[in-house]
């Protein structure tokens, strides 16, 4: 069975996982928000000392490559660009949106119709969120983008015979906009352990990232401002 390492660092949550094929074993947390630098290697030594596996003995890594925050996607690339060209293992890289969305199809609380639609959402500050949209069969209708909320947009992506599930970092202030009893909050956030289904699917079919030119997808520009001169 292939040992498989996975990081999620998207958003201020930063996670690893460890599986072995499609079996998922065991996520690891940072407790203080947006400590990927400092905590990310650690987690990921602390993993594979409670498994007793070696880094040597992984087959492949899978990684959430964005949407969502630029620091935060840099600092989960370069760990695992890293890790890969080290011990010579492959990438696989996943839509963080996408392991969102499926994800939010396999809570259980959702009743089953092909009319459904999944909305998942990564905060992007004040009203903007980084956005897909999937039909219940996962297939992609609203490619990842930045968008600014409100609630005309909202509601016209309500299906007409269907629901609108809204999942992710920035759900909730989505469903503030509308009561739509068709609009339904699935309260649900990044995790390593969401990318396994579609990352293995990936591993398995060879469909493997170019390490030393693989960039996560930022959608936007980092928001750097020009410091003000102390002195006149």
């Amino acid at each position: 069975m292939a040992k498989l390492l996975l990081i999620e660092t998207a958003t201020n949550i930063c996670s690893v996982g460890f599986a072995e094929d499609d079996k998922f074993h065991l996520e690891l947390l940072a407790v203080k928000p947006m400590s990927h630098t400092e905590e990310l290697t650690l987690l990921i030594q602390d993993g594979l000392s409670h498994l007793g596996w070696e880094m040597k003995e992984l087959d492949g890594l899978i990684l959430s490559k964005g949407p969502g925050s630029y620091t935060a996607l840099r600092v989960g690339a370069a760990t695992a660009k890293g890790i890969c060209f080290s011990l010579n293992i492959p990438l696989i890289a996943v839509d963080t949106l996408h392991s969102l969305a499926w994800a939010m199809s396999q809570t259980g609380v959702i009743v089953e119709d092909e009319n459904n639609l999944f909305f998942p959402m990564i905060d992007a500050r004040r009203m903007e969120i980084y956005g897909a949209i999937y039909e219940a069969k996962q297939n992609i209708a609203v490619h990842p983008k930045a968008i600014i909320l409100d609630q005309d947009y909202l509601e016209a992506k309500v299906p007409k015979n269907g629901k609108l599930h809204l999942g992710g970092s920035g759900a909730a202030k989505a469903k503030a906009l509308s009561a739509s009893e068709n609009i339904i909050l699935i309260p649900i956030e990044c995790s390593a352990k969401h990318l396994l289904n579609i990352g293995f699917l990936a591993f398995q079919a060879g469909k493997f990232e170019d390490v030393a030119y693989f960039k996560p997808q930022y959608l936007k520009p980092p928001n750097i401002t020009t410091p003000k001169p102390i002195w006149k």
